[in-house]
């Protein structure tokens, strides 16, 4: 029998052993997501870099290196460089 002033039950008449195990499931669903988390996080990272190198191979058409141009403007007056 559930008594409502029982320490063993909460306001909505689940036990310790109840709450216990729920608090274990909510545990397990957070862990399921940090790790889903983790996991995209890592896929996104590795294709933005393969995009990024896929780039950088164009732009250098197949070359070593890119031809990089240094382009200089002269400052503004008053302004140091």
């Amino acid at each position: 029998m559930r008594c409502a002033t029982s320490p063993w039950y909460d306001k909505t008449g689940r036990s310790g052993v109840e709450r216990q195990k729920s608090g274990d499931i909510v545990a397990l669903l957070e862990a399921a997501r940090r790790a889903a988390a983790g996991g995209v996080n890592a896929l996104m990272s590795a294709s933005c870099w393969e995009i990024g190198r896929r780039i950088v191979e164009f732009e250098e058409g197949g070359a070593g290196r890119a031809g990089y141009q240094l382009i200089c403007r002269s400052a503004p007056a008053g302004v140091s460089t």
